[in-house]
């Protein structure tokens, strides 16, 4: 199949920044969060632009719980639906790859539950992160679907092919917050000592906008860092964002540094978040996959064309 590259239209997601709003298929994130949507409906929803019918996503919760979420649970979850199951079974792409501790199997089943407290505020913490935006791995995921591999095999390549990497924007500025809540020095000191290239890491991706999705996602952070009494960890994150406020001209730091503080606070490793953070991406990416497998495009740049401010009816 030939390829056509560049610009190309889509209904997937909408990334609004000067509003601060992510549309998934025209649903605006911070009503989604805020209604009782589990995270594997949100995720059916981007993938399939419909939401599934609630009375199977209970009977896969029901199985999630007694079996755990593994290969035979799948199987049997692709009997009840194969689109349910298509989409519940992306998160297991990425556990191979995350330590064997128990504590992955532990996130996971958070995700597939309707309960309410930290269970919810972890399944928005993954929902705000289901679309990553067009991106090289939104364009490998299609190039390799239209060369000949199937859905999974594509989007196991094309994570794999960012494997090494651990974002910047999550890994400095949490060491900072380590060192500060290690040895109690204040945000002056721990900035001053910084070399420079890593202060122009933290700088490169702080946010421009003051985004309505990051101070949800803030939120939430706080949340589940004050369930596990942390919250002072929060509260150097807060200090060290004023700081870069104040004296860098920003509104903020980004999305990927407040879920990394979340992430942390659950036990994972710096090293692991990447992996971890496509526990959701991998939906996104499918997504996509899915929109332009056969249409011959893989696009470098898109152009969303669906709706918005659609209303929730859950």
């Amino acid at each position: 199949m030939n390829e056509e590259y560049g610009e190309a239209e889509t209904e997937v997601a909408y990334h609004h920044d000067k509003l601060g709003k992510i549309y998934y298929r025209g649903y605006d994130t911070s009503d989604i969060i805020n209604s009782n949507l589990s995270f594997l409906e949100t995720a059916y929803l981007l993938v399939y632009g419909e939401f599934p019918n609630r009375d199977i996503i209970h009977k896969v919760f029901n199985l999630v719980s007694k079996y755990g979420l593994n290969i035979d649970t799948i199987i049997e979850v692709r009997r009840l639906n194969e689109k349910i199951g298509l989409v519940a079974s992306i998160p297991l792409l990425q556990q191979r790859y995350i330590s064997k501790s128990g504590k992955i199997q532990d996130l996971l089943a958070k995700l597939y539950t309707f309960k309410d407290g930290v269970y919810r505020d972890i399944q928005n913490l993954f929902i705000l992160h289901l679309d990553y935006m067009v991106d090289n791995s939104v364009y490998s995921v299609i190039r390799y679907i239209t060369s000949g591999l199937t859905l999974f095999e594509a989007l196991n390549l094309a994570v794999n092919s960012y494997a090494n990497f651990v974002s910047d924007c999550i890994i400095s500025p949490l060491e900072i917050l380590l060192k500060m809540s290690d040895i109690g020095k204040n945000i002056d000191e721990i900035w001053n000592e910084l070399d420079n290239d890593v202060k122009e890491f933290i700088l490169s991706h702080r946010s421009e906008y003051k985004v309505g999705y990051i101070e949800d996602l803030k939120k939430i952070s706080r949340q589940i860092l004050k369930s596990n009494d942390l919250i002072e960890l929060y509260d150097y994150a807060v200090k060290l964002e004023k700081y870069v406020r104040k004296y860098y001209n920003c509104r903020g730091l980004n999305l990927d540094f407040y879920t990394g503080l979340a992430l942390l606070d659950l036990g994972f490793n710096l090293s692991e978040f990447y992996r971890v953070l496509y526990i959701a991406r991998a939906v996104g990416l499918t997504a996509y996959a899915l929109e332009f497998k056969d249409k011959g495009i893989a696009p470098t740049k898109l152009i969303y064309r669906g709706p918005i401010g659609l209303k929730l009816k859950i």
